[in-house]
């Protein structure tokens, strides 16, 4: 990202008479997002560069993207995600200011369905994070809120398991 401000900043026929800046923050852990979000659209940050912020690069975490689009958006900034997926925050009404640069998980999850159609196969494993609102796409539901069913009978085969971060993986695993 810096590399590619510099050379916006360094090509007098991109953006004349504009030059861009940047502020890179830690991405470990949402607590130092979320207050760098709040530095961000505060302009307290005796770091920063001059003028108003504009935009926000990041979160690759769909959670952490939630917790500073809710900070963000009250004053219309929007924010940039490189990899947060979650379908939920493709709603506009509750995330009038995200955008991102990757599709949403509903995309994948409508191409699963469509290969276990296409193969007929009855049984498959997926392995998602126990996080956000995710476990809500398992039961597959279309853009417009219709089920997809797996055999002539209308009848859902999904069956799914969970297990927490927390658990001891190969005991359940074992247990199976």
């Amino acid at each position: 990202m810096i590399f590619a401000v510099e050379e916006i900043n360094g090509d007098p026929l991109l953006l004349p008479g504009l030059s861009l800046g940047y502020k890179v923050y830690n991405g470990c852990g949402a607590d130092n997002l979320i207050r760098a979000a709040i530095e961000a659209i505060n302009g307290n940050d005796p770091l920063s560069c001059s003028g108003q912020t504009l935009a926000i690069l990041g979160h690759s975490s769909s959670g952490v993207s939630d917790d500073i689009n809710t900070i963000i958006s009250t004053v219309s900034v929007p924010q940039i995600s490189h990899l947060s997926t979650c379908a939920c925050l493709s709603d506009k009404i509750r995330y009038p200011t995200f955008f991102r640069t990757v599709p949403s998980d509903r995309y994948q999850i409508t191409a699963l369905v469509e290969l276990m159609k296409y193969f007929d196969w009855r049984w498959i494993g997926i392995i998602i994070l126990w996080v956000f609102d995710a476990m809500k796409h398992v039961n597959f539901t279309t853009k417009n809120g219709a089920n997809v069913f797996f055999d002539k009978n209308g009848d859902s085969t999904a069956k799914w398991y969970g297990l927490s971060a927390e658990s001891h993986v190969h005991q359940e695993l074992e247990r199976q």
